[in-house]
């Protein structure tokens, strides 16, 4: 019977411990999948919190700026007629009211939106309006999914348009209103987005 000499046992034995100790350390380090390596160092990665799925939510949340009313001047022209003024700031209006123009929106009932935009000047204009569109958030962007209901006014002092609208179950929705107010030879916009609200039913 052919026996192995033990010189050849004993080296195998020695190479068969070698590897049982070197190959878990690599394989732990290399699944560990919180660790980022940096300029030769081994650091743990931040957690980016945005990228959080809540509870019945279908993607990411919007940044938490997003949860926030806003409003947002736009420079203002009428063709190429004189004294039009121009508004690149909330301050810069001389009819439209920018505290009361405003966007909003609630989950009424199940699979339905309810969207709302209100245009409000502080005096009677010859013209006033708002239009409104549904936005949806896809995890990274706001894309507009629907034009909403809108409204359009002589001699007035307002505007205001609501109704409701399918919505999927699960995402980030907000309303975008496009406000307008005209006097004589001024023209004033700007635009309005509701805080966001996700559809849980």
């Amino acid at each position: 019977m052919f026996r192995k000499p033990k010189k050849v046992l004993y080296s195998s034995l020695i190479l068969i411990l070698s590897l049982a100790v070197l190959v878990p350390s690599v394989s732990a380090a290399s699944v560990d999948s919180s660790k980022d390596i940096s300029d030769g160092t081994l650091t743990t990665a931040p957690v980016d919190s945005s990228k959080t799925i809540t509870t019945g939510a279908l993607t990411a949340a919007p940044p938490a700026s997003d949860f926030v009313a806003k409003f947002v001047p736009v420079q203002s022209t009428a063709s190429t007629k004189s004294g039009v003024m121009s508004a690149t700031s909330s301050s810069d209006y001389q009819y439209l009211v920018p505290s009361s123009c405003t966007s909003s929106i609630y989950n009424k009932a199940t699979l339905t939106m309810v969207i709302t935009g209100i245009t409000q000047a502080n005096t009677v204009v010859d013209f006033a309006s708002v239009s409104t569109t549904l936005q949806r958030y896809d995890g990274t962007n706001w894309n507009s999914v629907l034009s909403g209901p809108g409204q359009q006014l002589k001699d007035t002092t307002a505007a205001a348009a609501s109704g409701g609208t399918n919505i999927w179950k699960g995402y980030y929705y907000r309303t975008m209103s496009y406000h307008v107010v005209q006097k004589g030879l001024v023209y004033e916009t700007a635009y309005s987005y509701s805080p966001a609200a996700l559809a849980t039913q």
